[in-house]
């Protein structure tokens, strides 16, 4: 029988030997999942012994993650804008890029007021949606995605994290969804084939697909959010660092009058807001 850390160090080899970039803190997650212990309870119970049947759990998911299963998938969860999400692989993982769509959402929530109606296209686990609604608990919050699969992940965290705060829609970008609002954010598909080849996340093509040059949701997205948007409202899109000029020529087209871009963390160019005033 192994200690924990003879077997934290043996699986953080193995990650290493497959070009993981994150072996020890992967290893180290993984195997405080199977013992049922914290990371910090982890690290005081190295010199003791893993039991067998926890060793054969932590062996079968470093060989997922070896495959490259991400570990968000692993451990059926994610920490987003410090809520934790169920997620699984018919989702995308939540990201701390995306905590920027929320940041930029509430700052323009003071202009409308606690009950301001807010939507969240492309909802997929429910993130945005929920740490809005989590935020500003009297705003009226609704999400929206296609996936049925993605809805029904939204609903649980929902559900699990804030019972009756957000209502949910099927539906295809926003032509489904009821009423008007003054804020719509939306995460939506913005990558190219060959990016996605690149990351090998292992998520839902249908949620990172962007079509040839990546825009295309966003060429559909603008439009319907002006039919949706109050005459004072805000479209929030998140997108990649390359694509922000160009979705500014959407919005300019499509009849919104200011436009601003935010930065994330990294001095990257993430968030790009279309105002309708």
């Amino acid at each position: 029988m192994m200690t924990v850390g003879e077997t934290l160090r043996e699986g953080a080899a193995r990650l290493r030997r497959t070009g993981c970039a994150t072996p020890l803190l992967d290893a180290g997650l993984l195997l405080a999942e199977v013992m049922e212990i914290s990371r910090e309870e982890l690290l005081a119970a190295y010199p003791d012994t893993v039991a067998p049947a926890q060793y054969k759990a932590f062996e079968a998911r470093i060989a997922m993650r070896c495959r490259g299963v991400p570990v968000a998938y692993l451990l059926g969860r994610k920490e987003f804008y410090g809520l934790e999400f169920a997620v699984d692989s018919g989702v995308l993982i939540p990201r701390p890029d995306s905590e920027l769509v929320v940041q930029v959402a509430l700052e323009l929530m003071t202009g409308f007021g606690a009950a301001a109606r807010i939507h969240d296209c492309c909802t997929g686990s429910g993130c945005i949606a929920i740490a809005i609604a989590h935020a500003c608990p009297h705003a009226d919050i609704s999400a929206s995605d296609i996936s049925r699969h993605a809805l029904t992940i939204a609903a649980r965290n929902a559900a699990h994290l804030l019972p009756g705060a957000v209502r949910l829609y099927t539906s295809d970008y926003l032509r489904n969804v009821p009423g008007t609002f003054e804020i719509i954010t939306a995460n939506p598909p913005y990558l190219t084939a060959t990016e996605i080849e690149t990351l090998a996340t292992g998520e839902p093509h249908d949620a990172l697909y962007g079509g040839a040059d990546g825009l295309d949701p966003y060429r559909r997205l603008i439009p319907e959010a002006v039919e949706k948007l109050s005459s004072n409202g805000y479209l929030v899109l998140e997108a990649g660092r390359d694509q922000h000029e160009h979705i500014k020529r959407l919005l300019h087209s499509a009849g919104f009058r200011s436009i601003t871009h935010h930065r994330d963390l990294a001095g990257h160019t993430r968030v790009t807001v279309g105002g309708m005033s």
